[in-house]
């Protein structure tokens, strides 16, 4: 949602007003039980929104002033972008075998044998670490099936 002045608002309670919206809607989104990845990035661009405002009023501040909340807008920006960037790093290779698997059993593919080359990303101790990784999916019959004799039939069925 993007803020608009009244046209008979007086510039500095507009400034107040839409900067407080735009904190209030940032707060609310980050306060539902919603998707958090959606309520981070909404959040996120009411900040930037306010950074813009800020940036706006600018030559009517004093520099230290201007210095001052600009850092706690950008600290607050980064403090959720990391949350973020940790929610969209894949951080285990098991969830995009297991959607191979599932994308290729829907499709009557079931005896697979997939593997993966990757990076993962986790955190420890407030850093980022990066690790390539390999992954190996089987699923299925590890053989053909073959009806030769009754015995092997007895076999299958003595297994299940």
């Amino acid at each position: 949602m993007t803020y608009r002045f009244k046209l008979q608002e007086p510039i500095g309670q507009g400034v107040r007003r839409v900067g407080l919206e735009q904190i209030e809607i940032a707060e609310a989104k980050l306060s539902s039980k919603d998707d958090i990845s959606a309520a981070i990035h909404d959040a996120r661009r009411c900040l930037k929104r306010v950074r813009a405002l800020l940036r706006l009023i600018r030559p009517g501040l004093e520099e230290s002033v201007y210095r001052r909340e600009a850092e706690r807008l950008a600290g607050i920006g980064k403090l959720l972008s990391g949350v973020r960037d940790l929610d969209v790093m894949r951080q285990s290779m098991v969830f995009s075998g297991l959607e191979a698997i599932a994308y290729n059993q829907n499709r009557r593919n079931a005896d697979l044998k997939l593997y993966e080359f990757g990076k993962v990303y986790n955190v420890k101790d407030d850093k980022y670490t990066e690790t390539q990784r390999f992954a190996i999916f089987i699923t299925g019959a590890d053989k053909e099936e073959q009806y030769d004799d009754l015995y092997d039939h007895h076999a299958r069925i003595e297994i299940c």
